[in-house]
């Protein structure tokens, strides 16, 4: 591989992309980038794990791998956590622009977007995407509808996932 990959999971709020990335963890052994994030710690959520919760942006490296604000709360990653060829990062939209725009000649970035039409998540949940960035289909590597059952949605994405990486590394 000529440089590491980033596969870069986006969607609204409940669309599958954590699930996505912890079954890639569990089934492939990719790692997840762990964004660090200003905002509380929400319920069942464990610190390291869903986020590395702190109290502010003052421990931001001066040069991150991504940096976005949503809702008013920061969100970053940073270099060192790539340790190997392949990595997820469930990330949002304007996060993913300025991933692509600053780092597309150190990393290759393949992006995803998750989308579920019908998606049963809470209003509170729902709320939290008024303000997304829109980015068109032809920012990502494919648009994988989560519209059936959780393995069938998981072979989908598997598929498509491997496909472009493989088309990425000839």
């Amino acid at each position: 591989m000529k440089r590491p990959i980033i596969i870069a999971l986006v969607g609204n709020s409940g669309s599958g992309k954590t699930t996505l990335s912890l079954y890639l963890q569990e089934r492939f052994g990719i790692p997840a980038l762990v964004s660090f994030t200003t905002r509380p710690m929400r319920e069942g959520e464990v610190d390291g794990i869903d986020h590395h919760f702190v109290e502010d942006a003052s421990s931001m490296p001066e040069n991150p791998l991504a940096h976005t604000v949503f809702a008013g709360k920061h969100y970053w990653t940073s270099h060192s956590q790539i340790s190997t060829p392949v990595v997820t990062y469930v990330i949002d939209e304007a996060g993913l622009v300025e991933l692509k725009e600053k780092w597309s000649d150190k990393y290759d970035v393949l992006a995803f977007y998750i989308s579920r039409p019908n998606n049963p998540t809470s209003a509170e949940r729902k709320n939290r995407d008024k303000d997304r960035l829109q980015l068109p289909a032809s920012e990502y590597e494919e648009v994988l509808d989560n519209t059936s059952s959780l393995p069938d949605f998981y072979s989908l994405a598997t598929t498509s996932i491997i496909k472009a990486i493989l088309k990425n590394i000839e």
